[in-house]
């Protein structure tokens, strides 16, 4: 198998074209020198719009990728041509500030999930993209799964609140009083 990179086909070995899905990130973000790398492989295909780029309405700093604490000067905004797991074929764009002199990967960070309604499979390395309307996702699991409210941090990070020791003592408590009831 064979994947597309900016210099053409090359063996399957190498690393995928695309975006690195983090959570941990709160926003997008990219290096200029991966934007202008993913930028070149849409070009060879002239039916995608050339990358754009503008100076960011403000200077936001990055820290944890790359060295230090970076600004990103431009924002970027990059066709994306993607592929469902049934065969059809998918576009849009991906729009993130530029660090300068950079080769940070494009991060899709955690306001594009929430922006495009994402469900995010680790166990089946899936991607899910929601549609319109209401669902129940808990009636597709299979029994004994457990759902767990997730909560944001002050820096916008998920986090799961597990220091909860209070009200599962309380919990348990109930539940025996119950038990012992009957």
């Amino acid at each position: 198998s064979t994947t597309e990179t900016s210099g053409g086909p090359t063996s399957a070995t190498q690393d995928p074209q695309g975006l690195v899905i983090d959570t941990a990130a709160p926003f997008n973000v990219c290096g200029d020198r991966w934007a202008r790398s993913f930028d070149n492989m849409a070009y060879n295909h002239q039916k995608f719009t050339h990358w754009e780029t503008r100076h960011s309405s403000h200077t936001p700093q990055f820290a944890g990728v790359g060295h230090g604490s970076q600004p990103a000067l431009i924002d970027v905004r990059l066709p994306m041509a993607m592929m469902t797991t049934d065969g059809n074929p998918a576009v849009g764009t991906y729009d993130a500030p530029c660090i300068h002199n950079s080769d940070i990967p494009g991060i899709f960070g955690l306001k594009s999930f929430e922006e495009n309604g994402a469900v995010l499979d680790i166990a089946q390395n899936k991607l899910y993209l929601l549609g319109e309307g209401d669902y129940d996702l808990m009636s597709c699991f299979p029994p004994g799964t457990k759902c767990f409210e997730l909560q944001r941090s002050a820096t916008g990070h998920l986090v799961l609140p597990s220091g909860r020791y209070k009200d599962v003592e309380a919990a348990q408590e109930l539940i025996l009083n119950r038990m012992n009831a009957v």
